[in-house]
């Protein structure tokens, strides 16, 4: 019994000697990344902080920085405490937030962010949790410190009223989203920016908001009729957007004069507010994804008509490229300088006919300088056409000539080569040329070339690689 003893005992004892070992080699090995140098530490505390700050400008949530940041190293952690740029700007948009934690976020960024001022993006609870008043008391609270505020609220929710008392000399802009009322009124002496994305307006709207002093304004989802109700009372307005459903709006009603308004942007397929205004100072207007090109273009003609304008830069968009009803609607635009055609339903065939129409009728964009066509769909772009219409247009007998042509695909933009070699090749070297010459193009970021046909692979590498050297907006 002694024997066995004893031996349990010497086991014992090695494996506490191995044990030992082991806890020595795990010190040696700690002490060793202990003295190890990682280089990120040892920049400057204020060269750390200017990274954390350029890190958090591209987050707009809590799962960003500088909660994150705080949570690496002590060291981060003494840094991101105390850069108060960091904690200046407060942003919730996810549904998680709009609990009880969410204030106490709230009100850590505020404490962190020292004296600075703040900017916030906050997602509210709605009506039926106990503490959604929460976050709006502390926006009150510290109402002084404000410069934005953008408001939304969990979908599906609803608050009767966003109750903001309290004075904010600072704050310049306001979004407030579909779910919430206004105030009835909002104490904000340099309020120049608002952007109404469906919220609701209290009975008596004309004294919620100091609307003759806003400079921007955003509308959606509301009647025509009422969109040129609050127009009324804007007169100081220079970009207006708009997002207008349908209405039984008297047509007899007197158009809003905004003398200083310079840019106009209609959302959704509804473009009949712009009937209702004249805009002598109008030099920039875009026409939003579903607008009839057929219905659209006689009233933006006779808005120019009534307005007296100079319009520079045109942005339409549309589902379906019909060139002879582009060709109609643009015609007669004479000062417009930028173009921007945003089509979601842009092919092979369409895009041919669009630039044929386009370069070959003069009557069209006398005036052009630049012309960006967005959200192309997957196509194949021939380039011989291609070269040969952006040759036309910069055409020494145009009355001003092409100096940019951008297009953009959400996928792949394909240009496809003709089979003869010889004019793939004159193709490549006239689009060099023009680009020598001054014009800037860009066909997308994302290319793939190939040749119609059995292709001869050292050829379409030579044709892949010439094509990032060419088809940039930058010489070499």
């Amino acid at each position: 019994m002694a024997t066995i003893a004893a031996q349990l005992r010497a086991q014992l004892a090695h494996i506490e000697s191995l044990i030992a070992l082991l806890q020595a080699q795990r010190h040696t090995v700690h002490e060793q990344l202990a003295a190890v140098v990682y280089p990120i530490l040892t920049l400057p505390n204020e060269v750390t902080a200017e990274i954390f700050l350029r890190y958090y400008d591209n987050c707009d949530d809590l799962s960003c920085t500088p909660l994150v940041l705080t949570n690496v190293c002590s060291l981060w952690r003494e840094v991101a405490i105390s850069t108060r740029r960091l904690w200046s700007i407060f942003a919730s948009r996810r549904p998680e937030y709009s609990t009880p934690t969410h204030a106490s976020a709230l009100q850590l960024w505020i404490s962190r962010a020292g004296k600075l001022p703040l900017d916030g993006r906050i997602r509210l609870a709605d009506s039926t949790y106990p503490t959604h008043a929460e976050p709006l008391r502390l926006i009150s609270q510290h109402s002084s410190r404000w410069q934005s505020l953008a408001l939304y609220i969990i979908y599906g929710g609803e608050i009767d009223v966003v109750d903001l008392p309290g004075h904010f000399p600072h704050l310049t802009k306001l979004l407030v989203f579909t779910g919430m009322t206004l105030p009835k009124s909002l104490d904000a002496p340099r309020l120049v920016d608002v952007a109404l994305q469906g919220a609701e307006l209290p009975e008596h709207w004309e004294t919620c908001l100091p609307w003759n002093q806003l400079i921007n304004l955003c509308l959606t989802d509301r009647p025509v009729g009422f969109c040129v109700q609050i127009l009324e009372h804007t007169p100081n307005l220079q970009v207006l957007e708009m997002r207008c459903d349908d209405d039984d709006w008297e047509t007899t009603t007197p158009t809003r004069i905004l003398h200083h308004l310079h840019t106009l942007v209609i959302i959704g397929y509804n473009s009949s507010v712009i009937t209702h205004l004249t805009l002598p100072g109008l030099r920039e207007l875009r026409l939003g994804s579903g607008s009839d090109i057929e219905d659209c273009g006689p009233a933006v003609k006779s808005l120019l008509d009534r307005s007296g304008c100079s319009l520079q830069l045109h942005t339409l968009a549309f589902s379906v490229c019909n060139p002879v009803a582009i060709s109609d609607h643009l015609s007669g635009l004479d000062t417009i300088q930028k173009v921007q055609l945003n089509s979601g339903g842009l092919d092979s065939n369409s895009f041919s006919l669009l630039m044929e129409t386009l370069s070959k009728e003069n009557h069209l964009f006398p005036a052009l300088t630049d012309l960006e066509i967005l959200n192309c769909g997957p196509m194949q772009v021939n380039l011989s056409n291609l070269v040969s219409v952006l040759r036309d247009w910069r055409n020494e007998s145009r009355t001003t000539r092409l100096r940019a042509f951008k297009m953009s695909s959400p996928g792949k933009l394909d240009v496809v080569f003709e089979r003869v070699h010889e004019r793939v090749e004159e193709s490549l070297k006239e689009l060099r040329d023009l680009r020598d010459g001054g014009l800037q193009v860009d066909v997308g970021s994302e290319r793939r070339w190939f040749e119609k046909g059995p292709a001869d692979k050292d050829f379409a590498v030579a044709a892949a690689l010439a094509s990032l050297s060419f088809l940039s907006y930058n010489k070499d």
